[in-house]
């Protein structure tokens, strides 16, 4: 079974970064947000349309931690980015 990958719809979120902070908009419902350093690192790494498994790899290079803990936290963190619409999620390339 093929593993999904993360989508970003660019037509509804715009997204730039301002030296440690990531700022987010959907400009369909109007929200905006700040992301910290590693949050926007995270985010910047689902727009280029990964699996979970990729950004998992991409951060246990970048930065201290588990491997089981990191993919926790990406996991917590994409739900939370799924839930706001900021990401959708497809199975083919």
């Amino acid at each position: 079974m093929p593993e999904s990958y993360f989508t970003l719809d660019t037509k509804s979120v715009i997204f730039e970064r301002f030296d440690d902070e990531l700022i987010a908009i959907h400009l369909d419902r109007g929200n905006y947000f700040s992301l910290n350093s590693t949050a926007g690192a995270i985010f910047e790494l689902a727009a280029m349309q990964p699996t979970a498994s990729e950004i998992v790899t991409a951060l246990t290079q970048r930065y201290e931690g588990g491997t089981a803990e990191i993919e926790a936290e990406v996991a917590r963190f994409m739900s939370e980015l799924q839930a706001e619409g900021l990401i959708g999620t497809s199975v083919s390339r």
